[in-house]
């Protein structure tokens, strides 16, 4: 029999990770049989790393208001309805038949008609809001950064939960019988021992990968922190360049990542640990065998905000009617039946999303520079200091 603090961190479900803990307290209390039944992932032959970006606790709970149905003040100017836009992480149909019940719930708990707009990719939703076609919005991780950039007056009311757990972990997974052992074996023995000996003689002439030799990379979106931000900077981390060492295919959503992977369309996927989760609750495919690769770090999930057309009255009583609806009622679990591990909101500060806003300039910077090797554009040298005269 396994501990009760070892059956909670088996069954918790916050990270696919969660496993190897358990299986680790089990050893420390000289238990040494786990049965482990009709496993989806098989444990990784070597350790996998955590990811060296430390996520912020989230706040405990939303404050809640006297009176939650909007009045008129709370309302954007000349409104009688509210519009609410979530980012495709899903996929389009999946993203809808999750997030159509949410907003019901939300319409009734304001007294006010809630529309659900849904948009076919991350970047279309921000432009939304960037529009003020949107009230209240909920945004993946990156998606949340560079609409702050871009829209003054953002604000930030609510932090989602998935799995009972305020942030989750980017992987690189593969399927259990690749060859892959470790990040760095996306290049070939070959290309890296040639790498390193130009490198031990100065030549700083680029060794490609053999096209037939590269690695196919799934990714999510270029605004998916999990299924892109942490994933690219951890290949380049391990010397690889995604752009030039890997062939790069764009999924559009995890879960289309997951099937990519499982259906040999691909041989290495950028995903959340959620996604993971609803593979081994049978929620996407039914049954897979994976193996997680690496862990790229942890990542707070989406951002809960509202427009700058909503007053601030309103932006507390949308948070509190957020807050009220999670899976520890009953109500709770019928509205979030469909949404895939989604179990509440939470308050949050804006500096838990502060370790990706140093990452991304490096990204965009080596994205930048494929871009000019494409286009035949070389960078302008370097310049030389004239020798002072005596």
């Amino acid at each position: 029999m396994l501990s009760q603090s070892t059956q909670r961190t088996l069954t918790a479900g916050g990270d696919v990770g969660s496993l190897g803990v358990a299986m680790q307290a089990c050893l420390c209390h000289r238990f040494v049989l786990v049965l482990v039944g009709s496993a989806v992932l098989t444990a990784c032959a070597d350790p996998v790393r955590e990811g060296t970006f430390p996520v912020a606790a989230v706040d405990h709970g939303l404050a809640t208001v006297g009176q939650p149905h909007l009045l008129p003040d709370d309302l954007p100017r000349g409104r009688k309805t509210l519009r609410y836009g979530v980012t495709p992480y899903l996929g389009v149909e999946a993203t809808r038949k999750a997030y159509t019940p949410i907003a019901a719930w939300i319409s009734d708990r304001l007294g006010v008609p809630v529309r659900f707009v849904l948009t076919d990719s991350y970047d279309a939703l921000v432009e939304l809001l960037k529009r003020g076609e949107v009230d209240i919005v909920q945004l993946s991780p990156l998606s949340y950064i560079m609409a702050g950039a871009e829209v003054k007056g953002l604000r930030l009311i609510a932090s989602s939960l998935s799995f009972g757990s305020a942030s989750y972990s980017s992987l690189l997974v593969v399927r259990s019988g690749s060859a892959l052992r470790r990040l760095g074996d996306v290049i070939p023995p070959e290309v890296r021992l040639e790498r390193k000996t130009r490198r031990d003689r100065g030549d700083n002439r680029p060794v490609g990968v053999p096209e037939k030799a590269k690695v196919r990379f799934a990714y999510v979106h270029q605004s998916s922190a999990s299924g892109f931000l942490l994933p690219y900077q951890a290949l380049l981390g391990h010397g690889v360049d995604p752009r030039q060492d890997m062939v790069m295919v764009r999924m559009g959503s995890h879960e289309a990542a997951i099937k990519g992977l499982l259906n040999g369309d691909v041989d290495i996927a950028a995903v959340s640990s959620g996604t993971l989760n609803n593979v081994r609750r049978g929620v996407i495919i039914g049954e897979g065998n994976l193996r997680i690769l690496h862990k790229a770090g942890r990542v707070p999930y989406d951002a809960l905000c509202t427009s700058p057309q909503v007053p601030e009255s309103g932006a507390r009583k949308i948070a509190a009617a957020f807050g009220a609806l999670s899976t520890r009622t009953d109500a709770g679990r019928r509205v979030l039946a469909q949404a895939r591990g989604v179990t509440g909101w939470a308050g949050t500060r804006d500096e838990r999303y502060d370790f990706m806003r140093k990452i991304l300039p490096r990204v965009r910077a080596e994205e930048l520079r494929d871009l000019g090797r494409r286009r035949g554009v070389v960078p302008p040298p370097k310049p030389v200091t004239a020798a002072q005269d005596d």
